[in-house]
């Protein structure tokens, strides 16, 4: 089964201790992949247990003014995906400008982009029979999106909403 995941607000930074230097697999394939715009922490817990993971993916590098270099981004994180088949995909867009108290609702186009990156990204680990995770704020508004909602309609999806605190 694969698991969306809306959260509760994730700790502050600052709560939590430098992690130490781990390990990442560039080419074959993996147990974990993230794409992440806050840390990598995810990867960094994933490799301490055991898991082979892919390098993280910053998805903050895929808001670039011209479209042509956001396009090269999403590409390189395609054929990372594609060439690594990651058992489990973690993503986490850009919470701000979805939240309902931000004042960055103006972001919310070049954001949407990422969005709908990561829905596309997570229907393709849907039909090669892997799993993903699309982690976002409760109150989000991402959870209104056609192209998040229309992934109910894919095959053993499961919704979860997790407190975080």
């Amino acid at each position: 089964r694969t698991v969306i995941t809306r959260t509760a607000p994730l700790c502050d930074e600052s709560d939590v201790a430098n992690p130490s230097l781990w390990q990442a697999t560039s080419s074959g394939k993996v147990d974990f992949l993230e794409l992440y715009t806050g840390s990598s922490r995810m990867s960094h817990s994933c490799a301490d247990i055991g898991l082979t993971v892919g390098p993280p993916i910053d998805l903050r590098t895929c808001q670039v003014s011209t479209l042509e270099e956001g396009d090269e981004v999403f590409c390189r994180a395609w054929q990372q995906v594609v060439s690594q088949e990651p058992d489990v995909i973690l993503m986490t867009p850009e919470f701000n400008p979805w939240l309902p108290v931000s004042r960055l609702h103006k972001e919310r186009k070049s954001q949407h982009r990422v969005v709908k990156f990561c829905c596309q990204i997570a229907a393709y680990q849907n039909a090669h029979g892997r799993r993903f995770v699309l982690m976002h704020p409760e109150a989000s508004g991402i959870w209104n999106l056609g192209e998040v909602t229309g992934l109910l309609g894919l095959m053993d999806i499961t919704w979860n909403n997790l407190d975080l605190k």
